[in-house]
């Protein structure tokens, strides 16, 4: 019984070196691609579309603004 007990906790041991969370080691950082930039526009090319109906200047904030 306490060989078993034993080999149980280095099995747990053991599969807790299947993660490596250090910084830098990201795994699947190399199987995706970093998604592409957005584009950079215009302010009245990217409000091109916006409804001004929707747009209500009493519930922006200065940031909005």
């Amino acid at each position: 019984m306490r060989a078993i007990l034993l080999l149980g906790v280095a099995a747990l041991g053991l599969t807790a070196c299947n993660r490596n969370t250090a910084v830098g080691n990201d795994r699947e950082a190399l199987l995706d691609p970093a998604p592409a930039a957005a584009p950079i526009e215009s302010a009245s090319a990217a409000l091109e579309n916006v409804s001004t109906a929707i747009i209500k200047p009493e519930t922006m904030s200065k940031a909005d603004v």
